[in-house]
């Protein structure tokens, strides 16, 4: 349908093992992946645990590699989520999205995103 970008492709879902998760997280936090979620969309809930630090960021490693950096785009995905998120770096086989401020040990941060490339 023209005007409308679809992302429901036969890129195959992510799972945990392709999140990497800073150790300002805290100790063992919990990754919640929503289903459906993929190389180009996806939506992605991280429960912090014990020690956590500032500005922890997640890298996302695509399935598939892009034939050049794509453009990736972030925002919250829990209204009641104070910090933002953003975008530190991209290249044809990754991102890093980056929780800006410390978060609050055993709380539920979300982040939903989308990748055009």
């Amino acid at each position: 349908m023209p005007g409308r970008l679809y992302a429901d492709g036969a890129s195959p879902p992510i799972i945990a093992s392709d999140l990497t998760l800073h150790a300002n997280w805290g100790t063992a936090p919990a990754v919640t992946i929503a289903t459906g979620s993929n190389d180009q969309r996806g939506s992605i809930h991280i429960n912090t645990n014990a020690t956590v630090g500032a500005n922890p960021t997640v890298i996302h490693t695509f399935k598939r590699a892009y034939a050049h950096a794509p453009f990736v785009i972030v925002c919250k995905g829990d209204a009641d989520d104070t910090e933002e998120f953003a975008v530190t770096a991209v290249s044809a086989t990754a991102f890093t999205v980056q929780l800006v401020g410390t978060p609050t040990q055993d709380v539920d941060y979300a982040y939903n995103y989308v990748v055009v490339g």
